[in-house]
């Protein structure tokens, strides 16, 4: 495991350590949820509280009320709006209709899509066909039933004809207790349950009532609809109203691959909902800003960013929307790897990686490989962010932890090491008069003079760096110092995501880190950010790059 707070020598720039005492500013305030998201969230939540026997005009419940789910799994190969050879045999694919009223507890439910009420769906044009449902999982996909799955009717019924079985039965199992009754007949085995109808709303009602009278592992179960197969040439004409996942048992990265996967096709964005079955006023559904990251956009932002060599934005320096701010740091137990360091000296050093500063290797590869990228400045102190503050910069590794003023000031051995404005350093020529007055060695470091935050100064301090091939390579990574924040506070972090050097070369050790902390940075703050490669030395202009197979959620 590799500890905290460890220092190579005196380069620190990507893992320079901070201290000081800690900012108690007030808290940011909080970001709000989009009107659109949020009126989705309540007619979810309205949804799964109604627990009306039937809708306008008598049809079944799912017609206005409870949420028709599928869960499913991410392939980039089989795009979850395909069919399975045992669906587009059956004619049929498998859903769950969850409802307040209906005891299951989430346990079997991951991640998926949600589909709109029945009635939504018909008013938009794209109501699914719903053939039947069974009050526990039947097994429709692997039992061979005739009838899209639903049972003893002809192999050849139409689409909607009413495919149930339990009213075909000798002695009808159209009600709770005689559908329970004939259930036990048959040893309560799941793949001998007779179907309940879609179309007659007493029995749709019947089948959430039985699924609550066995016991309660059979409660805790979902339910089965079935609906019939569609045209998988037009995606965007299924009724997808969210990706969902459970927030007891993960799958935000599955739903966020399948929402990306669907927009590419489709071109629509759909929002991701997460859902707790153990709410206690039975409003399961919430909508999270942090859970519609989207892992690839993630990577072309910072790609785009890394690429974008303007010195200044809208009159401020360029941190506050171009480059990337990122952090090399150490993972374990016992600590947060984005807490500062609590015993440091410095405030908080980050590098700024852009392609005309000429990165073509990791910092210190081989102690830290992995680390964390904040978001461009020009968001701080809005929508629940910390109001951070940059604060000095230098051209390469300042050793900012043997300077004062928390590693922005002078190095008291080194006269002439201060800000480089002060001393009436405006200019490259200067700039490069005073930087290479001192040998290549680490002495050349510790002198040189620091850059305020001015686009003036910040603009000087990234020019400066015209031959980081030429310096010592430990200490050719420049470095940007944030004031400290206080310790604890992930969720009010601009975490944008979580990094590890690859190198095709040889094996990428820092993935277990970067995945150690996305986790951990979950279960602390319940937000989550995609895990992305960087390649320092074969990715051109495209060095960030995101993969489903490198997440750790």
């Amino acid at each position: 495991m590799i500890k905290p707070w460890m220092v190579i020598g005196a380069a620190l720039a990507l893992l320079a350590c901070s201290s000081g005492q800690m900012s108690t500013g007030d808290a940011p305030p909080p970001a709000q949820i989009p009107v659109s998201d949020q009126q989705l969230v309540d007619r979810l939540n309205e949804r799964y509280q109604s627990t009306v026997e039937s809708c306008a005009e008598g049809t079944p419940a799912y017609y206005c009320s409870g949420v028709i789910l599928r869960t499913t799994t991410y392939s980039a190969a089989y795009p979850f709006w395909t069919h399975s050879p045992p669906a587009t045999a059956l004619g049929s694919v498998t859903f769950s209709y969850i409802r307040k009223d209906i005891g299951s507890n989430g346990i079997d439910l991951a991640s998926g899509f949600i589909f709109s009420d029945q009635n939504t769906s018909l008013a938009h044009g794209k109501a699914p066909t719903v053939r039947c449902i069974y009050p526990f999982i039947a097994g429709t996909q692997i039992a061979g039933r005739p009838g899209f799955g639903c049972g003893f009717a002809p192999a050849g019924a139409l689409q909607d004809t009413d495919v149930s079985t339990c009213a075909t039965l000798a002695t009808p199992a159209v009600t709770a207790a005689l559908w329970l009754e004939n259930f036990r007949r048959f040893g309560s085995d799941v793949f001998r349950q007779c179907s309940l109808s879609s179309v007659v709303a007493s029995q749709f009602k019947a089948s959430l009532e039985a699924h609550n009278g066995v016991d309660a592992a059979h409660t805790a179960t979902r339910n089965e609809l079935l609906i019939g197969t569609w045209r998988e040439e037009t995606p965007e004409q299924l009724p997808i109203e969210a990706f969902f996942y459970n927030a007891s048992t993960g799958g935000i990265l599955n739903a966020q691959s399948l929402r990306h996967a669907y927009y590419l096709k489709t071109s629509q964005r759909v929002p991701i909902v997460r859902v707790s079955f153990s709410a206690a006023d039975n409003n399961i559904f919430t909508w999270n800003s942090a859970d519609q990251v989207d892992g690839w956009e993630v990577a072309d932002r910072l790609n785009a960013r890394y690429n974008d060599l303007s010195y200044e934005c809208a009159g401020q320096a360029a941190y506050y929307c171009n480059g990337v701010l990122a952090r090399m740091v150490g993972y374990g137990a016992g600590f947060h790897s984005w807490n500062p360091n609590p015993n440091g000296v410095a405030d908080v050093s980050f590098s700024y990686l852009r392609k005309d500063l000429k990165f073509n290797h990791a910092v210190h590869v081989g102690y830290a490989e992995q680390g964390y990228i904040f978001k461009e400045a020009s968001r701080y102190g809005r929508d629940g962010i910390y109001p951070l503050a940059v604060l000095c910069s230098f051209a390469y590794d300042g050793f900012t932890v043997e300077r004062f003023d928390e590693g922005c000031g002078s190095n008291s051995n080194y006269p002439g090491s201060g800000f480089c404005a002060v001393q009436g350093i405006t200019t490259l020529a200067a700039w490069k008069d005073h930087f290479f007055s001192y040998p290549l060695d680490a002495s050349r470091y510790r002198h040189q003079c620091g850059f305020k935050t001015d686009p003036a100064s910040f603009a000087l301090s990234l020019a400066a760096r015209e031959n980081p091939q030429a310096e010592v390579a430990g200490y050719a990574h420049n470095e940007v110092l944030i004031d400290r924040w206080p310790q604890d506070i992930p969720a009010q972090l601009p975490i944008e995501a979580f990094i590890y050097v690859y190198d095709q070369s040889r094996a990428a050790p820092g993935l277990a880190g970067a995945r150690y902390i996305q986790k951990d940075y979950y279960t602390e703050s319940g937000k989550t950010a995609p895990v992305i490669s960087v390649a320092f030395k074969t990715g051109g202009d495209n060095i960030f790059s995101y993969h489903p197979s490198d997440q750790g959620l």
